[in-house]
């Protein structure tokens, strides 16, 4: 779970890394919101901010099921947790490091 947690900002910072240097990209991008696309390509923040979510909800199902049925719990039930605690940080590292792209009003 560690690796995977802490691959998830590493692995982050390198893909939207990419995208500064994308021509394609938006010139400034904005900070994740409920209130813009997340399929908006380029806007890259949006559609992680989305899978982050997923992820976390994804983790609340499993782990609820795990409460409520007779199955033994197993790590592996932790992996969306893991992802999506990997992604979040991964979006304030990425706003921190790529703060001169972040639009500043928004």
């Amino acid at each position: 779970m560690l690796a995977i947690f802490a691959f998830c900002p590493i692995g982050l910072l390198f893909v939207l890394g990419l995208q500064v240097i994308n021509p394609r990209s938006a010139k400034a991008w904005l900070r994740p919101s409920w209130h813009l696309n997340p399929f908006n390509f380029r806007q890259p923040l949006q559609f992680f901010h989305l899978g982050t979510y997923v992820c976390l909800a994804q983790a609340l199902v499993v782990l609820v099921r795990l409460v409520f049925s007779q199955t033994s719990f197993y790590v592996e039930a932790l992996v969306p947790l893991a992802m999506a605690a990997g992604v979040l940080l991964g979006l304030k590292l990425v706003m921190l490091v790529f703060r001169s792209k972040i639009e500043r009003g928004a």
